[in-house]
């Protein structure tokens, strides 16, 4: 979790857009922007591995929703708090987020949460096959 909080930093806190790098900054920056690339696909593949016998669950979904939610419209008052001059547009996808895809992998996650059964049901019909 530490290496995608990592590469949120170095994507949105303006660190690779920074010019006055040297190269030795230069290749920590691109070594631990990869590792936080890495992470969040390791990240995917545990959640998938832990979660293959879990069933779905509606509510868990809303809660995550909600969670999402609540974590973007806080970022909008902190804005609004600071006093950043923000747009009609930033405000509304702010205000709905996987709408607008704001949080992309929350949106892959739901995605794929409503695909599972779908997936475990076509895995378990390959599994049958192949063992016969």
């Amino acid at each position: 979790m530490y290496f995608v909080m990592l590469l949120h930093i170095l994507l949105n806190g303006g660190i690779l857009e920074a010019q006055a790098f040297t190269q030795l900054n230069t290749q920590l920056v691109a070594c631990l922007y990869f590792l936080g690339v890495v992470a969040v696909n390791l990240f995917a593949l545990l959640s998938g591995y832990l979660g293959i016998n879990s069933c779905f669950k509606r509510r868990r979904i809303i809660e995550l929703w909600l969670q999402v939610l609540f974590y973007s419209w806080l970022c909008l008052w902190g804005m609004i708090i600071s006093q950043r001059d923000l747009g009609l547009m930033e405000i509304v996808k702010a205000l709905f987020p996987t709408v607008f895809q704001q949080h992309w992998y929350f949106n892959a996650y739901l995605g794929v949460c409503f695909l599972a059964p779908l997936l475990k049901l076509g895995l378990k019909q390959l599994s049958q096959k192949l063992a016969f």
